[in-house]
């Protein structure tokens, strides 16, 4: 849970920070704005882990 929460932040992160210069990083370029779906998904799973927490 806590482990899709972060990678979701830190994919969302990166892709920020890296916009500028964004030819170092191959799929950062490659997916633009759907860098933002793909944090948000990873975000979503942990939110559905979350739920599902006994």
């Amino acid at each position: 849970m806590l482990g899709c929460f972060l990678i979701g932040l830190l994919w969302i992160c990166t892709f920020y920070v890296f916009a500028d210069n964004a030819h170092d990083l191959w799929l950062l370029t490659d997916l633009g704005q759907l860098n933002l779906i793909v944090g948000i998904g990873f975000m979503a799973v942990g939110f559905t882990y979350a739920t599902r927490w006994e």
